[in-house]
């Protein structure tokens, strides 16, 4: 019969032996101890809620600067007075690294940033001239601001976006009231990416006393309705599939197809933000927006920028169709037609070619507050 053999105990520093038992259990007990310190920070980052992780962690991705890349020849000082070149080559690089992340409901959201031009909160909307409580507070008079990039702000500083402009000159309509706008503008953006994004708002409980929504040009970027991010999320979710690409219309008769179907989709999303907005007592506004492409003089004292975005040529072609369907009441008794702001102007209303500067907003926002106190569509 074999002998079975034992090992001694491996000898310590001191002589002694130690029990392999003792080292089992060791490790043990250093296992679970890492899993409950794992558990217990993931459970305190959960508790602690995504409003409060510090802002400082939260910063736009280092990028080329495309903007001044694509028109080298322009002198950016004259469009940010005030700012130094190496303030605005910082600037639009914070706009140009910002990054979009899923989200439920809306499909993708803006993530988090604190910079010294460029603060997007995480609530989800962008710091204004002066920090705003959130959730809003009791007895002000709250603007949640709806669209895309150039609602946003896309190239501008935090105080200078159309909704910091329009806070101010409601406030001057309003004296007496302290108004606070709320801008849930974010690139890429069309009306019915804002409808749900207005929805989700209402769901979880934060009703403000106004939802606007500036639009015109994304609705005919995205004219199919599938959202900027919706290829991207098809393809993490089954890379084995392709994904169609956005076919652009070749001919007059199909442009026609197209813009018709643009502002019938718009038609459908104002008619349904309103009917949301009317049960909970909230006041839709509705803004057809300015492009360079209509009632604009477009010399090149105003617009130096000589190229336009591939994505927008549709609007080139139909916006003038968008106008008239909101002049005539397709889009309703509460759609005011801002997208004349610029047509007498003299300055540089473009931070881009199609992004507005600091000036358009203050003009674009005069606008929309003077025809919102002329149509009477304020609580």
């Amino acid at each position: 019969m074999l002998k079975t053999r034992h090992n001694p105990p491996a000898a310590t520093p001191s002589g002694a032996r130690e029990d392999p038992r003792l080292r089992v259990a060791f490790k043990v007990i250093i296992v679970l101890a890492t899993i409950a310190v794992a558990l217990a920070l993931g459970l305190f980052w959960r508790w602690r809620g995504p409003g409060a992780v510090p802002a400082a962690n939260f910063k736009p991705a280092p990028i080329e600067n495309l903007i001044q890349q694509k028109f080298p020849y322009i002198d950016f000082t004259t469009i940010y007075p005030g700012l130094s070149p190496t303030e605005i080559d910082r600037l639009q690089r914070d706009c140009l690294g910002m990054r979009y992340a899923y989200a439920p409901l809306v499909e993708f959201a803006p993530l988090p940033v604190a910079g010294k031009f460029l603060n997007i909160l995480p609530a989800g909307y962008r710091l204004g001239r002066t920090a705003a409580p959130w959730p809003p507070a009791q007895g002000e008079l709250v603007v949640f601001v709806f669209g895309g990039s150039t609602a946003m702000g896309f190239g501008v500083p935090d105080g200078q976006t159309v909704v910091s402009a329009l806070e101010d000159e409601l406030g001057r309509q309003y004296p007496g009231r302290i108004v606070r706008c709320y801008n849930f503008g974010r690139g890429y953006y069309f009306s019915s990416q804002e409808r749900a994004l207005f929805e989700s708002l209402l769901v979880q409980g934060l009703v403000p006393h106004v939802a606007l929504f500036l639009d015109g040009l994304n609705d005919f970027a995205y004219f199919d309705g599938v959202p900027q991010l919706a290829p991207d999320l098809f393809r993490f979710t089954a890379p084995d599939q392709s994904w169609p690409e956005r076919a652009e219309p070749s001919s007059d008769a199909e442009r026609e197809q197209v813009v018709n179907r643009v502002v019938e989709r718009y038609a459908r999303n104002v008619r349904l933000i309103e009917a949301a907005a009317k049960v909970y007592g909230v006041s839709a506004v509705f803004v057809g927006q300015p492009v360079p492409f209509l009632d604009f003089p477009g010399t090149l004292k105003v617009y130096p920028f000589q190229s336009t975005y591939r994505e927008h040529r549709l609007c080139a072609w139909g916006y003038d169709r968008f106008k008239a369907a909101g002049q005539t009441g397709r889009f309703g008794a509460r759609f005011l037609w801002c997208g004349d702001a610029f047509a007498a102007t003299e300055g540089l209303m473009y931070a881009d070619s199609i992004h507005y500067s600091p000036a358009g907003s203050v003009a674009l926002a005069k606008c929309i507050a003077d025809r919102i106190v002329e149509a009477r569509l304020l609580p």
